[in-house]
């Protein structure tokens, strides 16, 4: 019997990647329709390898079980791998996390995955798998290449991070995941009518009472409704 050792098996799976993800990203596209199509290409295939590298430094290899954490990614959480529940469960599976990702759905209880989605973040797709540890500001300024990549703030993106966290220290939203990314597209999409809170639908977002958390996703889909913005 043909033995093939790990190293091998590795390097093959290595060499037929771009390939994978290629069709990990029509798939995708396919399927989740209100995310990667409202990119461009050169665009998907970056975030689509962020997804992948995110799903390798946890030592999985097997293609279905690397689409899988992507859906994960996509119908979830972009981090749901860093809720407790679900991490405990990856990181107690050492060697095996291929058939473990496959089946995790079932390995930890609704509670969890409920608390994932809550938690939920999107910079996870916008960013290289050796930016997951770096601080929220330059993770944001790295998102903004791919988020904004065909606004001018994509030039200045650390420019850009600053003038939204003087914002979010005004709204009180500084602490909130997502809201630099969330106030830097508004500010380029909406221009100074954001800043002055001279927009329609201001009074309902910022003068409603509101949670920090709620603001911002409120203001993540008013981009998506008058953008079609994946924010």
């Amino acid at each position: 019997m043909l033995s093939i050792s790990e190293t091998t098996l590795r390097t093959l799976e290595a060499s037929a990647r771009p390939l994978f993800a290629r069709r990990v990203q029509a798939a995708l596209a396919e399927k989740y329709l209100h995310f990667l199509p409202r990119f461009p290409e050169p665009v998907q295939a970056a975030i689509v390898g962020n997804m992948l590298g995110r799903a390798s430094r946890w030592g999985i290899y097997g293609q279905r079980a690397l689409l899988a954490f992507c859906e994960l990614m996509i119908s979830v959480a972009a981090n749901f791998d860093e809720q407790p529940d679900i991490r405990a469960v990856l990181q107690g599976q050492d060697g095996a996390r291929d058939q473990v990702l496959t089946a995790l759905p079932g390995l930890v209880s609704e509670a969890a995955w409920a608390e994932a989605e809550r938690n939920a973040t999107t910079l996870s797709f916008y960013v290289r798998p050796s930016m997951i540890e770096a601080g929220e500001a330059e993770r944001t300024a790295a998102a903004i290449l791919l988020v904004l990549h065909d606004r001018p703030e994509a030039a200045s993106a650390s420019a850009t991070v600053e003038a939204a966290q003087a914002l979010a220290g005004r709204l009180g939203l500084a602490d909130i995941p997502d809201a630099l990314l969330v106030l830097a597209a508004c500010r380029s999409l909406y221009g100074q009518a954001f800043d002055e809170s001279r927009l329609p639908w201001a009074d309902g977002v910022f003068g409603a009472g509101l949670p920090p958390r709620a603001v911002v996703n409120a203001l993540r889909l008013r981009l998506a409704l008058d953008f079609a913005r994946f924010v």
